[in-house]
């Protein structure tokens, strides 16, 4: 949100020593209510003297401010390890354990404070404020405290003492367990257990300890049992699946402890000890070869923190070798299906006979956990019949597990977990499918797509190149190259359509396949109009479409849906009512997708995804409806020769640019799109404001658009603005900023071109849409990165007052900038060349008189545009479609 206030002024600390420059500036915001600014510098200053006690202390008043105490112990406890002998870090701290409902705490706090001279009226208030919350709930404070100091028996008196006065608290109850244990009393404990589990039977813990305890008192299947209860609350946490492999290990069952604690090692990624208790397993069985070789690579994708300790170990499974070696003991094989059963189970995969096949599945699994045919048999029947996907990813990592050397199983898994957006797990899964077979197209093409959903869209490029080389045929892999190499300011238009010109090719079906003959009326009252899309949906392609839907006269415009993705929501509710008929494509093949839309008989078909997830471009080779266009969903030619048009503006087609697409182009009369009242996540008044810069004393530029978007030039150029105008600031809104290593990365890349950490804001758009929007109330001046522009992001800005710096591109994707501004009227905010990007940015933040005046007007002026406008959009885009099929009449109904 832009200016966070409090209703109460903070209690803030005035500097002791002579003010740095960063502080005073902080105390400013703070006072003012300006609560992001004042983090932002407060963090800042941070950067420079970590222990600097005023700005600890008033981040953690910043957090209380925004109603967030759990968040203010971090702070207000570095400030008083700072500044021990200032009485209000001790109030502070107190008082944030307090509205934490952490009142044994806060008391123990009290109880340090006052030993250390505290006195006075506030803190006797909070005080016996403290003492009502503490006698209302359990002590945990003072039962850890006597637990670490080592008064176990007094900590366990009173443990049981509370639990007769507040009855089974699930964190007193696993305290009170936590004494037991410490003290070796795993039969005591087991009572406590079972009131613990009984009263928080959801608590993951509570089933883990219930099951260290057991496996202890050797009640292996007992103990088994309740880890098996933690595995349903976190069935892919490494901790719970190395605590199954040790249990099994200690009750003797080496083999099947040697599956789990392979999962545990594919969970715990980047994590030693599961790698560690595979080792030890394996030795067990006198499989030294394979421990070392577990070792190997573990070194190189866990290396642990003991190195010397890991050498130890090194040396004592070469030791173990060496007398495997003597022993004439062989490298672990295990048992597996016969030749017969593995036919068999093919033969009923090839007849669709899958519950036959699912119980075999099991079978082999109980019978040959270490064989991987069994786990691919159940995984591979979980996913087609679409039963508990945590199962049927469970049965991919165990197949992994028992063949660490197989790159299809390694593939599977990164394909599942791809599906399941699980897309670091994929990545590692799929690297290590390549590293075992590196000619393996599948594996480059899973690599692919995880790069690409984790915005890597360059590394992602790369990988589905190498797919395509090895089988050129994955057309699902083009499609996705084609949208990835858009991020980079290397491919040039011409690429893009020769690319698309092959995949088209590559679609293409005999003429006797393809469709040269239609049913729909010739001259109809009103045209049936599909639409082809996996997005309609809360997606871009959703929002830019309710509108349109909502305002098509229904007289004139009858709308069909062919969609093409599983996924609904809200928004597809919505949009429903207008359609007449809503068919599904997913998991239908293009043969019979394309009959089905051919018997519906539309006048017009309309692609709206191009390269996108979930395109169908092959049903449309098949030509299915007589006029056929791609419009919004994508930027560039699809290349398919049976798509008639492709539908956008002048701007963003201009005259010149005809050879960069396989189709006609058809230019809307305005714009190409229009996004209507934006939608505002329920918000009933979100004003745009006033002009930040009148406020803060300086200019904030931002982006709200995708990382890869960022490209080397734009983020250059943005540099050389924030280096231009002293004082300014950029702020990145943007979903990967969530990870830490992704604003490590941005700051990194700014720094490369002179920009200090503490001129960049960086926020992760993983908030609410009515937050979301406030936040360009902190914005000045937006800037568009380049090649690939932004789309939804502007329309959002301009909605909120903030005008947009764009620069002139080459080809539609970066002309969208253009058509954006046009329409607004603000062609003065579009830049010919890099070099006048960055001085009409630095012109325009110049003068402040001039943005506010436009950020007060800029909203009213968009809305009667066709930006916005929805009815006057929907005209003209009935029009064209109208005039689409007049022009296909007119020759005859000739395709």
């Amino acid at each position: 949100m832009s200016s966070r206030t409090s209703e109460t002024a903070p209690v803030l600390f005035a500097p002791d020593a002579a003010p740095t420059e960063i502080l005073p500036l902080a105390l400013a915001a703070h006072r003012e209510g300006h609560l992001d600014e004042a983090e932002r510098l407060y963090q800042a200053m941070l950067a420079i003297d970590p222990q600097q006690p005023d700005a600890l202390h008033n981040l953690g008043l910043l957090k209380l401010q925004l109603g967030d105490p759990a968040a203010a112990l971090h702070w207000f406890r570095a400030a008083l390890e700072a500044q021990p002998e200032n009485p209000q870090c001790w109030l502070s701290l107190a008082e944030a354990l307090l509205l934490a409902g952490r009142a044994d705490e806060a008391r123990q706090v009290m109880l340090m404070a006052r030993d250390a001279g505290l006195a006075g009226v506030e803190a006797d208030v909070l005080e016996a404020r403290i003492t009502i919350e503490w006698l209302a709930r359990p002590d945990l404070a003072t039962l850890r405290s006597l637990l670490e100091k080592g008064e176990l028996s007094a900590a366990e008196e009173q443990a049981r003492q509370q639990v007769e006065r507040f009855g089974d608290d699930p964190a007193l109850l696993g305290l009170l367990v936590e004494l037991l244990i410490h003290q070796g009393r795993d039969s005591d404990a087991l009572p406590w257990l079972d009131r613990w589990c009984a009263a928080a039977p959801a608590a993951k813990e509570a089933w883990l300890v219930r099951g260290g305890a057991l496996n202890r008192l050797k009640r292996f299947e007992d103990a088994y049992r309740a880890y098996l209860k933690a595995l349903a609350l976190g069935p892919s946490d490494a901790d719970t699946l190395a605590s199954l492999g040790r249990n099994l290990r200690d009750a003797g069952s080496l083999e099947e402890a040697w599956v789990w604690l392979r999962l545990a090692v594919l969970c715990g990624l980047g994590a030693w000890a599961p790698w560690l208790d595979l080792m030890q397993v394996l030795v067990q069985m006198g499989a030294s070869e394979q421990a070392r070789d577990a070792f190997e690579v573990a070194m190189l994708e866990s290396p642990p923190a003991d190195v010397e300790a890991a050498h130890a170990l090194l040396q004592k499974l070469e030791d173990g070798l060496n007398m495997d070696t003597a022993l004439g003991r062989r490298r672990l094989r295990g048992g597996g299906p016969s030749a017969q059963e593995r036919t068999e189970a093919l033969r009923l995969f090839g007849t669709n006979r899958l519950d036959e096949l699912g119980r075999i599945g099991h079978a082999l699994c109980e019978r040959f956990p270490l064989d991987p045919f069994g786990w691919k048999v159940l995984g591979v029947v979980l996913k087609v019949q679409k039963g508990d996907p945590e199962q049927a990813l469970t049965a991919l990592r165990l197949c992994a597990a028992a063949a660490p050397d197989d790159a299809e199983a390694h593939t599977n898994l990164a394909v599942t977990l791809n599906e399941r957006k699980m897309y670091p797990a994929a990545e590692a899964a799929a690297r290590r499918a390549i590293t075992i077979d590196p000619q393996r197209a599948d594996a480059h093409a899973a690599l692919g797509g995880a790069l690409q959903h984790q915005e890597r869209s360059v590394e992602a490029a790369a990988s589905l190149r190498r797919a395509l080389e090895l089988n050129p045929d994955l057309h699902e892999v083009r499609s996705s190259l084609q949208f990835a190499l858009h991020f980079s300011e290397q491919t040039t238009w011409e690429v893009i359509l020769q690319r698309a010109r092959e995949y088209g090719r590559r679609v293409q079906v005999p003429a006797a396949k393809r469709y040269g003959s239609w049913t729909c009326e010739p001259r109809p009252a009103r045209l049936r109009v599909g639409f082809v899309s996996g997005d309609l949906r809360s997606h871009p392609v959703g929002f830019f479409t309710e509108v349109l839907f909502a305002t098509l006269d229904p007289e004139r415009i009858e709308l069909r849906a062919y969609v093409t993705s599983p996924v609904e929501d809200a928004l597809t509710e919505r949009i429903k009512p207008y359609f007449s008929g809503w068919f599904s494509l997913h998991g239908v093949g293009d043969a019979l997708a394309a009959k089905l839309i051919h018997d519906d008989a539309p006048h017009i078909l309309i692609d709206l995804s191009g390269y996108t997830a979930y395109n169908r471009l092959p049903v449309f080779a098949r030509r299915p409806a007589p006029v056929q266009a791609s419009w919004l969903g994508y930027f560039a030619t699809t290349g398919v020769p049976q798509i008639d048009y492709f539908i956008g503006d002048r701007y963003v087609m201009p005259e010149g640019e005809e050879s960069h697409f396989a189709e006609k182009l058809w230019r809307l009369p305005e714009s190409f799109c229009c996004m209507g009242r934006v939608d505002t996540g329920g918000a009933v008044d979100l004003q745009p404001g006033p002009l930040p810069a009148l406020e803060r004393g300086h200019v904030t530029f931002g982006s709200f658009n995708k990382l890869a978007k960022i490209s080397d030039p734009a983020l250059c150029a943005w540099a050389r603005i924030l280096l231009a105008v002293p004082g300014s600031r950029l702020l990145l809104n943007a979903r990967e900023l969530v990870a830490p290593e992704r604003q490590r990365e941005i700051v990194e890349r700014f720094a490369q071109q002179g920009v200090a950490a503490d001129r960049l804001i960086l926020r992760d758009w993983v908030r609410p849409r009515a937050e979301h929007l406030a936040m360009y109330r902190e914005v000045d001046i937006a800037l568009d990165p380049f090649p690939y522009v932004g789309g939804t992001t502007s329309f959002e800005a301009l909605w909120m007052g903030v005008p947009v710096l764009t620069l002139k591109g080459d080809r539609y994707l970066s002309h969208l900038g253009e058509s954006i501004n046009q329409n607004a009227g603000l062609g003065d905010w579009i830049a010919s060349t890099p070099d006048d990007y960055v001085a009409r940015a630095v012109a325009l933040s110049a003068d402040l008189p001039r943005l506010a005046e436009l950020r007060g007007r800029l909203r009213p002026q968009v809305m009667e545009t066709s930006l916005f406008n929805a009815p006057r959009f929907a005209r003209q885009f009935e029009a064209a479609l109208w005039a689409m099929w007049e022009a296909y009449a007119g020759q005859g109904g000739r395709s």
